[in-house]
């Protein structure tokens, strides 16, 4: 409709939480995420908000082990005082993630969805901001989340760079960068079905030498997006391994 977002959400009464998923259904990954956000909803009352715009940056680093991710976003409240935001995520344990506050929120609590889903468990980091934010007031942030590995361990993070956008938003900046001695030999740009994850779409962007892949998405639909890749075969890694982690 070309309306900024959150316009249509802001008319309507009570904001734009989204229903308890059935039973039935709460495996799923989009089953999953809402009951956890339910779950932060009791415990910090309501935070509604629609995300504006949305920039992740991994980076790779000697080991060929993910260093970090970088988050910038844009939000706007959909009611009056909205003072944190849930950043909800699944890091693969192997990597042990440690979230750090930047410009414009800091890290608070940490709430995990209870044991018994399938795949890595979900976390929701709070993320505290500098004040109440009025009905329709937009606010931006960033933070990072950084990872430690175990150089020593033979079992290697999935070559999958995946994020679920759980919400629409105006634009979704998609970035992962390797060293210089570690470029893949094989890149895909991979679309995955929001209900499963299930790849349903993948395209060869694959450059020589390139050191960094962004891709850039207006009006992103629910669903995920980024990129698989392969390393050299003489490096021994599959690239296609199973596990992968949607930070």
């Amino acid at each position: 409709l070309g309306l900024p977002a959150g316009d249509l959400a802001l008319l309507l009464p009570g904001g734009a939480l989204p229903p308890v998923r059935r039973a039935g259904r709460a495996s799923s990954p989009a089953g999953r995420h809402a009951a956890l956000r339910h779950m932060t909803a009791a415990l910090a009352g309501s935070q509604q908000v629609v995300p504006v715009t949305v920039a992740k940056q991994r980076r790779l680093g000697t080991g060929r082990q993910p260093e970090h991710t970088r988050v910038s976003m844009r939000i706007r409240a959909l009611h009056d005082g909205v003072d944190r935001f849930w950043y909800v995520h699944s890091p693969d344990p192997r990597l042990r993630s440690r979230l750090v506050g930047g410009a414009g929120c800091r890290v608070g609590r940490e709430v995990g969805e209870p044991v018994g889903g399938t795949g890595f468990p979900l976390l929701a980091a709070e993320l505290l901001l500098p004040g109440p934010l009025a009905r329709g007031e937009h606010h931006d942030f960033c933070f990072a989340v950084h990872y430690h590995t175990d150089h020593r361990s033979d079992r290697v993070p999935a070559s999958v760079f995946r994020h679920l956008q759980a919400q629409p938003c105006e634009r979704l900046d998609l970035s992962v960068a390797f060293p210089p001695e570690a470029t893949p030999a094989e890149m895909l740009q991979c679309r995955w079905r929001q209900r499963d994850l299930a790849e349903v779409w993948r395209s060869a962007r694959t450059l020589d030498g390139c050191r960094e892949y962004r891709l850039l998405v207006d009006d992103p639909a629910p669903g995920g997006y980024g990129y698989r890749w392969a390393w050299p075969a003489a490096a021994g890694i599959d690239g296609r391994r199973s596990g992968a982690s949607a930070a």
